[in-house]
């Protein structure tokens, strides 16, 4: 190839800026504003790659607010060993159904999703996502993943045995003050639990975009790497109020889908055809049924993805005010130039 002259060599430069764009400060409403063009631009393969792992998230959900959370918090004036054996069920299967389906459908998500916006954002080439690569990331989100569900349940778990341990002594001993502390115990549980979950996601808020990014880290440093990068330094604030802005955002885009899809969806199953075939059909009520979660489905197919573009967003803002990333990607980009100039040509 022929040796290029200043002004090739000068749009060459230019062009290699302008890949990292995206690699710089940003405030929350870029950050937003990124997020969404990244979505809209690469949709179709997003949402193409986590359909089956977003329905595993919903169905794990729905296992939940079905089977789980009745046995849970809604028990019914019935003897105290129905209740325990109903409240040892729903722990069981949370812990073995639950949980697990949430984190694989999750965990698969964060990784394709991830892999696919991450050199958008850097303004590198995509490489082919291998299925081996998948399941690598797939497992080590996994496990932490496990780690953090079984951590937030930890208040959950000990509310459940101190309020069964309350009613066993109130059914045993009528009006005994044991009864009415292990009682009082589980409601304080029941409050910890309010306020030490949201801070425990907030801590692990870019864990994952950490073992996708770096995955030569193994679970536990990504988590201590994680919080290193949330934290606020001298010239760097924290990253809290981006992220509680995150959270509020998506929290009200989450009601707008699903109320959007839900009255779709009843406009649909109140027209004559559908009606007529769920009251003649022996199909019918399954059908029925099946079509009223499909907001549900279609809410978490379609925000999953847009979270894993805004974490992956933070984690790379944070890298560049933290660590000067973009500094960083330009010197080796220059550094690259110059090698292959010597050489004769620059890619």
């Amino acid at each position: 190839m022929e040796k290029q002259g200043p002004i090739e060599l000068y749009e060459e430069r230019l062009r290699k800026i302008e890949r990292r764009r995206f690699v710089r400060p940003m405030a929350t409403n870029s950050i937003f504003d990124l997020a969404t063009r990244i979505y809209q631009r690469e949709a179709r393969s997003l949402l193409a790659r986590t359909a089956i792992p977003g329905f595993f998230c919903f169905i794990s959900a729905l296992f939940f607010i079905q089977f789980i959370f009745p046995s849970l918090f809604m028990q019914q004036a019935r003897t105290v060993g129905v209740n325990l054996t109903d409240l040892g069920i729903g722990l069981l299967l949370t812990a073995f159904v639950a949980i697990p389906l949430f984190v694989y459908g999750f965990a698969s998500c964060q990784a394709v999703s991830t892999q696919i916006v991450a050199p958008i954002i850097l303004g590198e080439e995509r490489a082919a996502i291998s299925n081996e690569q998948i399941a690598r990331l797939s497992w080590k989100m996994m496990g932490l993943l496990f780690f953090l569900g079984l951590t937030a349940l930890l208040p959950l778990l000990v509310m459940s045995l101190a309020l069964a341990a309350g009613a066993v002594i109130e059914q045993t001993a009528s009006g005994s003050s044991q009864a009415f502390l292990l009682g009082a115990f589980g409601v304080f549980s029941i409050v910890v639990a309010v306020f030490f979950t949201p801070f425990l996601l907030y801590r692990v808020t870019l864990s994952p975009a950490v073992i996708v990014m770096e995955p030569e880290l193994s679970i536990r440093a990504a988590v201590k790497r994680g919080i290193l990068l949330l934290k606020s330094y001298r010239t760097v604030p924290s990253v809290g109020g981006t992220v509680i802005t995150a959270w509020i955002v998506m929290f009200f885009v989450f009601l707008g889908l699903q109320t959007g899809a839900s009255l779709l969806v009843n406009f649909v199953a109140s027209t004559g055809p559908f009606a007529e075939f769920v009251s003649n059909s022996i199909w019918g009520q399954f059908f029925a049924k099946a079509f009223e979660l499909i907001p549900g489905y279609l809410t978490i197919w379609l925000l999953m993805p847009f979270w894993t573009i805004v974490s992956t967003l933070l984690y790379i803002d944070r890298r560049v005010q933290i660590e000067a990333l973009d500094i960083r990607l330009l010197a080796q980009d220059v550094a690259d130039a110059v090698a292959h100039r010597r050489g004769g040509t620059i890619e």
